[in-house]
């Protein structure tokens, strides 16, 4: 499997403290060094600038990932948000925040907090998908 494939599923199954989950997908961001190596590598996506700026907003395939097409991307990165944003995760979360805070209501607050950004990146992944359709 894909070393890509293989750190998300890690991320996806990691059994740790993190109370609430944002999820963004790596862009390369200009001024930064992975921005100058994508460009030197020829692995920006998007480079007709000052249009193809709008892209650059952590949410869009952008930046060229070894042995992963912008095709197959979306379908990957949604199978790693269900997973992580499913509703028996974050039943375990809000259980682990409970316990650990000792204060059932801030385990109520993660689970809504994260339910809430698994809808927009639910959102987010089928605009994307429809994006890559057309």
């Amino acid at each position: 499997m894909h070393e890509f494939k293989v750190e998300l599923r890690n991320i996806a199954r990691s059994r740790n403290r993190i109370d609430v989950i944002q999820a963004t997908i790596m862009t390369p961001l200009p001024g930064t060094r992975l921005f100058e190596k994508a460009r030197q590598e020829e692995r920006l996506v998007y480079t007709d600038f000052p249009k193809d700026w709008e892209r650059y907003n952590m949410t869009e395939y952008t930046y060229k990932i070894k042995g992963i097409g912008k095709e197959e991307f979306p379908s990957i990165f949604m199978k790693s948000v269900k997973r992580i944003f499913s509703k028996r995760t974050l039943s375990t979360k809000l259980f682990r925040t409970a316990i650990h805070t000792r204060d059932l209501r801030l385990g109520v607050i993660s689970y809504i907090a994260n339910l809430e950004v698994g809808r927009i990146w639910y959102k987010i992944c089928s605009i994307v998908e429809d994006r890559l359709n057309r």
